[in-house]
């Protein structure tokens, strides 16, 4: 005859299980089906786009946090001395994608040592931690804007700057040298589903493993999503290896699936989450686009041809909300883009991201925030350009300059 208690754990973890359906249902039926992008209207041409920052400026650090800002750590401008390093805060729109951002230089307290410093935590002050061997951890933690000081929280797996209560993305870091942090946490994905607000949950441990692996954590209404890969074997290369994701609730895992994910893509996009499934979505060497989606009950992959898009030239792949974002140049070096959901990915359309302009352009990086792609961009000056998930497309220039 079964324990009482053992009958109760499986009811208890029923109803987590259950409850993670449930979050996600009432998400989804928000919008049951991504429409078809009719169009892209392409910005004008690149010289008119107004610039989020004068010069060329090193991207020293990038942080996007669930329903909150989108923070950068930029170095100064190489060409002007008076030129000071800046931090970047882009706040949410009501549906999610970004606004204008503010930009300030960084405090003068971290000036002189802002190129070691690490975005810490998501949320609505951009704290900062930075190796300082004189601290009993060997580290400091401090306010970018203002220089105030923010105390040091020793966690399990590394250090970490104080957070609000309630915080849902904290990054711990291990100090590899006076000069250098290490990242020891997961890397973080992108929530990419409707914004409808977050469960107060626990964060969960990291998953262990035996063998090398990298892992990303990702925060849903419901819980998280936390994949972990297999390193690449590079004895006898297979064509693919393991994933596991597990999905989390309440601190507890209530699943755990297995798929297959490429050794050799084209061009991979960072790990991404719905409110009910973990996505993977790569395009191969032969310009194949393909999604693996990961739910509690298994993980499913589906493909489109891409016959027109030659892989050599993609320069990015990424998500705004349930859009998938293909960004490549063609044989002039312009840029072209094509979004659309995966289902009618097919049929989705593409068009220049501008209408004409200068090739001496190179994208620094694309930063996943959500409901939108942040594409930033360096030339003479570095511009900001938002993709949203329904195709419109925007130059970003900052409310308050410290250009």
């Amino acid at each position: 005859m079964k324990s009482p208690a053992w009958l109760f754990a499986g009811v208890c973890a029923l109803g987590l299980l259950l409850g993670w359906w449930l979050m996600g249902v009432a998400v989804v039926s928000e919008n049951e089906r991504p429409p078809l992008i009719p169009r892209i209207q392409s910005l004008p041409a690149f010289q008119e786009l107004p610039a989020l920052a004068t010069g060329k400026r090193d991207l020293v650090d990038s942080l996007e946090s669930p329903g909150g800002p989108v923070w950068l750590l930029l170095g100064p401008d190489a060409a002007r001395p008076d030129s000071a390093p800046l931090v970047c805060g882009f706040a949410r729109g009501p549906a999610g994608a970004l606004v204008a951002p503010e930009c300030s230089p960084i405090a003068r307290e971290l000036a002189e040592r802002f190129k070691s410093a690490r975005l810490a935590v998501g949320g609505q002050a951009p704290l900062v931690v930075l190796p300082e061997p004189s601290s009993s951890h060997g580290v400091a933690a401090l306010n970018a804007r203002s220089g105030e000081p923010v105390p040091i929280d020793p966690l399990f797996d590394g250090v970490t700057a104080r957070a609000e209560r309630g915080t849902r993305l904290v990054r711990t870091f291990r100090v590899e040298s006076s000069r250098q942090l290490v990242q020891t946490g997961p890397s973080e994905a992108s929530y990419v589903g409707p914004v409808s607000g977050y469960a107060a949950t626990r964060a969960p441990p990291p998953l262990a493993s035996d063998s090398p692996t990298s892992s990303s954590s990702c925060v849903t209404p419901a819980g998280y999503v936390q994949a972990r890969e297999q390193a690449s074997s590079t004895g006898a290369l297979r064509p693919d290896r393991e994933v596991n994701v597990g999905f989390f609730s309440r601190g507890e895992q209530i699943a755990e699936v297995t798929g297959r994910l490429p050794n050799t893509p084209a061009i991979v996009a960072p790990f991404a989450c719905d409110a009910t499934h973990g996505l993977f979505t790569w395009l191969s060497k032969g310009s194949d686009l393909t999604e693996l989606s990961c739910s509690p009950d298994g993980c499913t992959p589906s493909t489109t041809k891409q016959s027109d898009i030659d892989a050599e030239r993609v320069i990015a792949l990424g998500r705004a909300g349930s859009s998938i974002v293909l960004l490549w140049r063609d044989a002039r070096g312009q840029p072209l883009v094509r979004l659309g959901p995966m289902a009618s990915y097919a049929h989705s359309p593409s068009a220049p991201l501008w209408k004409a302009g200068s090739t001496e352009w190179q994208l620094v990086k694309a930063v996943s925030a959500g409901q939108s792609l942040l594409l930033l961009i360096q030339a003479q000056s570095l511009k900001a350009i938002q993709i949203h998930a329904d195709g419109k497309l925007e130059a970003l220039s900052p409310r308050s300059g410290g250009s």
